[in-house]
């Protein structure tokens, strides 16, 4: 109803493109996407909803060249640097994520939500000299603002690590936040197996 009374508004078509993805329809989302880059080419919103529709449909280097093109028309704004660390992320090369995440860092250095997006960008990156800086990372996120990913993942780095005091306690705090994620219970049960503490361990089954 909106694109009937105005067409040239392109939040209607981005919100509309955003429908479509969300139903799987990503060619109509596309043509969503472009509507709304015809009407203003510098619409971040609309480029990075556009390279989300390109990735979902396979075109991996569209989507690339789609994320940069947002990030560098808003060069001082975080958000399109971070989009383009979780594209690099869902696509197995992390070290540019890193590399990404840390600058939208020197633009925001107080985001929680990006200490935990490069904590996990080093997790993935499969590089145990790289855990150390996870565990700053998501260390720096819960000073900031205390989240389930942040415990949770803090409470996953240090079970693997063999650390079970820790890991049990930060886990804890994770669940305190959110208690519906058996990930979450599944590793305090593993902490507490390792402890040998069999009461506290049942009781998170």
């Amino acid at each position: 109803k909106a694109a009937e009374l105005d067409n040239r508004i392109p939040a209607v078509h981005v919100t509309l493109a955003r429908i479509h993805d969300l139903m799987g329809q990503h060619d109509l989302a596309l043509q969503e996407f472009q509507r709304a880059l015809d009407i203003n080419p510098r619409d971040a919103a609309a480029l990075n909803g556009l390279a989300r529709s390109y990735e979902a449909s396979g075109r991996i280097a569209d989507a690339e060249a789609a994320f940069q093109k947002a990030a560098a028309l808003r060069p001082d704004s975080w958000d399109g640097y971070d989009e383009l660390g979780n594209f690099y992320v869902r696509q197995s090369r992390c070290q540019e994520a890193i590399k990404h995440y840390r600058h939208a860092l020197e633009l925001t250095p107080d985001n929680a939500q990006v200490y935990v997006n490069l904590a996990a960008a080093y997790l993935t990156a499969g590089d145990p000299k790289l855990q150390g800086d996870a565990e700053r990372a998501l260390k720096k996120s819960i000073e900031l603002s205390p989240s389930y990913a942040a415990y949770s993942n803090l409470g996953n780095l240090y079970l693997t690590e063999r650390r079970y005091v820790e890991s049990a306690s930060v886990t804890e705090n994770a669940l305190k936040l959110n208690d519906h994620d058996y990930v979450g219970w599944s590793n305090l049960v593993l902490a507490y197996e390792w402890l040998k503490d069999k009461d506290k361990a049942e009781a998170a089954r």
